[in-house]
């Protein structure tokens, strides 16, 4: 066994081993970490806190603040607020002068998302005042940082990525180049979308449909200015929204819809100014202008260039005074005068150039190419590197492949060391059950001899009482013989039962086979235990499929497993339960089914109920035995070619099923029925219960009380008849109706087996001594089990004594008498009044201070009654104590050594006494009547008898 729990050991070994190889090679294969996030906590705090700042003013004093304080993270996000909030009002060279300083102590920092940042928004002030190339230029840079260093899993760094592509499309689309803003739009797009920012989404639509629209492709424009305004409208963006009808009206105007035009926008122009967007207002202006000179309407066309070139100048937006320039030439054409007309197409050329020039187009172009090469020389490096991974994780797949095979190789071995260590060992437990079974035979067989000499001279004796008369023995001596020849036929029951299991594995080749009718024999066979059932109220039923069934079978052997299987159903059923048999032949084979709604077999136990010698903890509290009775009826079945099976739940009941085959052989065989009668089983528990316990005294006399707590009748007996003559004895069989009989009787003094069903005794030791009104009561525990575990076990339970089986009867007497007198002694200490010559024991925590309370609630009880003039019903006290009359009268005289009466007589006389010598104005009378005394003359009497001297005298002498 030590080897094989050591290969096993083994095994186990080395599949741990194996799943550390496959961890770590996981381990190598994924790479990566969590990044700095712990270091942005403070970020996120400050972006809260800014973010909800929306005066500039108010900004500007947190800088100077965060700047004297030497906090360059917090002076760094609020120049970054100030800035946009300063792009926000259109001061786009003052936001440039905030962000270009968050730019330098973001670097500073070596902080590269807050670069990026910086980078982004100063390119977003640049291109608002027409510095195309330098905003190209900040953009694209963002953009290399984000690519080289960016976490693909920040969102922060994917916002700042997508930023960076939107502002690229812009220009982009300002430099006609409208392909190439398509396929940038259409990336930051997609950016937006996994970040899910509708305001970020409806502004990659809004720049898609403007790349339609210069494509001509008008449908398309369409649609990707109402998804914009769509996620304007989700993100309750009205900038937003205003400028989506900017957008149609430019597209009314293409259409030369120019009533349209002019709704779309007059309501954004309306939207525009509501916000205080002067950026995008100064769009919807000189939108108006133009539609307005297409009209003719001049005054209009005045009136919203005016007010367009002023907030151009003011933001110093080059863009826009470029445009206003140009349509300012278109009005003067219309007006006729062409001297301002040239003039302002001169002032509108120069911007243009300035903002679109070729040097600044090949600027832009420059920063794009730049770009693509960076982008390019990383996708080759990436290249290389996954090239690289792949070579070390294909050399990493060698070397793992190659543990993994010599794992394999050494679990393959250490397993089929296992199985041939296992066989080995199977082989020499099968030995070893192979010697124990020869050794328990070869005992029993001893064991005869001497039992049938001790039942022969049971016999003789039994036989000379018979012939001479009853009288020829005492009442005692004719019932120990009877125990004797009981006994004896138990001990000759078991032993047979021993031997029937090496008789069947000898017998198999020796079988006599019969051919008869099964249905019939089952019957008759059931119907011998149909009386047992009727004692216990548990209902038998037959039922057969067939009405007969001619089968080959050995009828021993079917006898006794059925019977067999009968016997465990009765005994391991609750009275008044149900037991049902059924037998039907399935194709060649008989199948019986014996099933009950008992106790059941527990999970644990029941792959093991078959075994020799094996049995359940609940077999065990219920029924005494060996564990044999199932293995002979599996071997039974296994000699016959059959089978049994059994179904089991725990408190609901077990289903066994025999299969035997019909036929045996082909030869002619006799018929059983006329041979073999049903045998009727007796099991151990049976033969005991053939006598009943013997009644409990009910002498009423002052002998103390012994309660025998015992399931074996014949020890229950034995154990009164050693104690009768001294003692009241009462019984009960098993645990549950013992601590009932406790609390019933409070007897003196219990005597109690372990091992019973229902409860056992060290159970019921516990509940004696957890229960405040018994907990005083001595306990004896009387078992055949002899171990020291066993004794410490039910000392430390409550017993106060172990006296083993069998136990001798002197000594059983010596522990009763002094249990009880140990008991007396301690009731008398407690009972008897203070003396100087007594010393008082200190009352104790349990069951003393319970006893004392009892008598002092008493007391009271019966001096208050005698003060109320009411006479003392001792029924009514007792109900008050929530105990009946002769339980409060056992107590009382078990703690006080006196009757009630005399008890009683006591306090009363104690109350007299006293009232005497302290209450001198009450008259002889009054202090009777107090006393619950009616009669003074039958009181002066009483208290003579008890003190020796009359009430006036203890009046008149206090001494």
């Amino acid at each position: 066994m030590k080897k094989l729990k050591s290969c096993r050991l083994l095994v186990i070994a080395a599949i741990l081993l194996l799943s550390a190889v496959v961890a770590l090679s996981l381990h190598f294969c994924a790479h990566g970490g969590e990044g700095g996030q712990e270091r942005y906590a403070r970020y996120a705090q400050l972006d809260s806190l800014l973010g909800g700042i929306d005066d500039v003013d108010s900004l500007a004093k947190l800088v100077n603040q965060y700047h004297q304080a030497d906090d360059a993270v917090g002076e760094m996000l609020a120049l970054k607020y100030q800035g946009l909030k300063l792009c926000g009002a259109s001061l786009f060279n003052e936001a440039v002068d905030m962000h270009s300083r968050g730019l330098e102590i973001a670097s500073s920092l070596e902080d590269t998302l807050e670069v990026v940042s910086a980078m982004n928004n100063l390119a977003n002030d640049y291109r608002h005042l027409g510095e195309l190339s330098a905003a190209s230029g900040y953009y694209y840079n963002s953009l290399k940082l984000s690519d080289t260093y960016g976490s693909p899993g920040d969102p922060r760094a994917l916002e700042c990525r997508v930023m960076a592509l939107n502002g690229i499309g812009n220009i982009e689309i300002e430099l006609r180049n409208y392909a190439t803003a398509d396929s940038v739009l259409h990336e930051a797009l997609e950016g937006e979308m996994s970040v899910g920012d509708n305001r970020g989404i409806a502004v990659n639509y809004a720049n898609l449909g403007s790349v339609k629209r210069a494509l001509n492709d008008i449908d398309s424009a369409w649609y990707y200015y109402r998804k914009s305004l769509e996620f304007n409208q989700l993100d309750g963006d009205m900038a937003g929204e205003a400028l989506c009808h900017l957008r149609f009206g430019e597209l009314r105007e293409d259409e030369r819809n120019f009533s349209h035009a002019v709704e779309e926008y007059k309501q954004a122009y309306d939207g525009l100014k509501a916000v205080d967007d002067n950026w995008h207002l100064m769009e919807a202006c000189l939108a108006l202008a133009g539609v307005s000179i297409k009209l003719g309407e001049v005054d209009d066309a005045h009136r919203y260039l005016q007010e367009a070139e002023e907030m151009a100048v003011k933001t110093g937006s080059k863009e826009h005074q470029a445009k206003g320039h140009m349509l300012h030439y278109e009005l003067s054409l219309l007006e006729g005068d062409h001297e301002a007309a040239l003039k302002h197409y001169v002032k509108g050329d120069e911007l243009q150039d300035i903002i679109y020039g070729m040097d600044k187009n090949n600027e832009i172009r420059n920063h794009r190419i730049e770009y693509q090469r960076h982008r390019l020389s990383g996708e080759v490096d990436m290249l290389n590197n996954d090239i690289a991974h792949m070579k070390h994780m294909r050399n990493m797949q060698y070397v793992l492949t190659l543990l993994l095979l010599l794992m394999a190789g050494g679990v393959i071995v250490a397993l089929a060391y296992a199985v041939r260590l296992r066989a080995r060992t199977q082989r020499k437990m099968r030995q070893v059950e192979e010697t124990r079974s020869l050794f328990f035979t070869n005992v029993v067989h001893q064991l005869r001899t001497p039992l049938t000499a001790i039942m022969g001279a049971i016999d003789v004796i039994m036989s000379e009482g018979r012939k001479v008369g009853k009288e020829l023995y005492t009442p005692v001596q004719r019932e120990n013989v009877d125990i004797i020849n009981r006994q004896g036929k138990n001990l000759l029951m078991l032993v047979d039962r021993i031997l029937e299991v090496g008789g069947v594995r000898s017998a198999i080749s020796s079988l006599e086979w019969r051919t008869g009718d099964a249905v019939a024999f089952l019957r008759m066979l059931i119907d011998s235990y149909r009386e047992r059932c009727v004692e216990r109220h548990i209902e038998l039923t037959y039922t057969s499929r067939e009405s007969s069934a001619t089968i080959d079978t050995v009828p021993v052997y079917l006898n006794t497993i059925v019977g067999r299987l009968i016997e465990n159903a009765i005994e391991y059923s609750r009275d008044f339960s149900k037991i049902t048999i059924t037998s039907r032949v399935d194709g060649d084979m008989l199948v019986i089914r014996v099933a009950d709604n008992g106790i059941g077999i527990g999970e644990n136990d029941l792959p093991h109920v078959f075994e020799p010698f094996y049995r359940g903890a609940a077999a065990e509290q219920i029924v005494d035995g060996v564990g044999i009775g199932l293995t002979v009826v599996r071997d039974m079945s296994m000699a016959m070619g059959g089978s049994v099976a059994v179904e089991s739940m725990k408190d609901h009941g077990s289903v066994f099923t025999v299969q035997l085959p019909c036929r045996h052989n082909n030869g002619v065989k006799k018929p059983f029925e006329k041979l073999v009668k049903p045998l009727i089983g007796i099991t151990e528990k049976t033969a005991r219960q053939q006598e009943e316990l013997p009644p409990s005294e009910q002498n009423g006399d002052s002998r103390p009380i012994v309660l025998i707590i015992e399931d074996h009748v014949d020890v229950a007996r034995l154990v009164g008849m050693v104690l009768g003559e001294q003692y009241e004895v009462h019984y009960a069989s098993d645990g549950s109706q013992g601590f009932a009989k406790v609390n019933e009787l409070l007897p003196d003094l219990i005597i109690t087996d372990v091992k019973m069903p229902n409860m056992d005794g060290y159970e019921l030791c516990r509940k004696v001594r957890a229960t405040r009104h018994l907990c005083h009561i001595p306990i004896i525990m009387l078992s055949a089990r002899v171990s020291d575990e066993d004794r410490v076990r039910g000392i430390e339970a409550g017993a106060d004594a172990y006296l083993v089986k069998p136990f001798v009867a002197d000594e059983a007497r010596a522990w009763v008498a002094q249990l009880l007198e140990s008991r007396r002694l301690l009731r008398q200490v407690f009972s008897s009044p203070a003396d100087a010559d007594i010393p008082r024991v200190p009352m104790g925590d349990g069951c003393d201070e319970d006893d004392h309370r009892l008598l002092e609630d008493f007391a009271r009880e019966v001096n208050r009654l005698d003060s109320g003039g009411v006479k003392l019903d001792l029924d009514k006290v007792a109900l008050s104590f929530k105990m009946g009359e002769s339980q409060l009268r056992r107590r009382l005289q078990r703690l006080t050594g006196k009757t009630v009466t005399a008890y009683v007589t006591q306090l009363r006389m104690e109350k007299a006494k006293n009232l005497l010598q302290n209450r001198p104005d009450l008259l002889i009378g009054e202090v009777a009547e107090q006393c619950g005394f009616v009669d003074v003359a039958y009181f002066s009497r009483v208290f003579r008898q008890y003190y020796g001297m009359t009430p006036t005298q203890a009046r008149n002498n206090p001494s």
